[in-house]
């Protein structure tokens, strides 16, 4: 207890608890929650970005460092970390972040968007796009869809001719 507050009602709370780990008391110290993104150099993103050591600076600079996990890039409250991706169709229920009380809504359900590499060495690359990003602004009332994909590539964006996104069709909402 510190000794400059007068009593345990001036204690600093936290706005927001994980139902699954809820205060109890004032000694409670349960894990932080919340809906805003970690930062790359806040934990627990950080034991994934790899060791940048003498080793990496000698021998491996400017690449990532062999023990580098892409686990680094989810930059999502861990509460808020899917366990795969993501189809594009799931339910989502927000509960507590809405003046207009609890929302349901699914996702909008559109498709895997298409995406080609031209590289240097002539040869097109297909990318198989993937929904690893769902940003739901409660203020705005929007939501925003991300679809990912990568390449290898030797000599980085120097093997990159051109990027092909062709336009997709959006989904029609039945209900308009």
């Amino acid at each position: 207890r510190d000794p400059d507050l007068a009593d345990d009602a001036e204690l600093a709370m936290p706005n927001l608890e994980d139902p699954d780990h809820l205060f109890k008391s004032v000694s409670d110290c349960p894990p932080p929650a919340g809906f805003g993104f970690v930062s790359p150099d806040w934990q627990p993103r950080t034991r994934f970005a790899g060791t940048y050591d003498k080793a990496w600076n000698d021998l491996r600079k400017p690449l990532l460092p062999k023990d580098f996990n892409r686990r680094f890039f989810n930059a999502a409250s861990p509460g808020l970390i899917a366990p795969g991706y993501l189809r594009g169709d799931e339910p989502v229920v927000v509960i507590g972040a809405s003046a207009s009380g609890r929302v349901d809504f699914n996702l909008p359900g559109a498709p895997s968007p298409a995406c080609r590499v031209a590289l240097r060495s002539g040869n097109p690359v297909e990318l198989q796009t993937v929904l690893d990003t769902l940003l739901v602004d409660m203020d705005q009332q929007t939501v925003t869809l991300t679809w990912r994909a990568h390449v290898a590539v030797r000599r980085g964006i120097h093997d990159v001719v051109a990027l092909e996104l062709p336009p997709q069709p959006l989904p029609v909402d039945e209900d308009d």
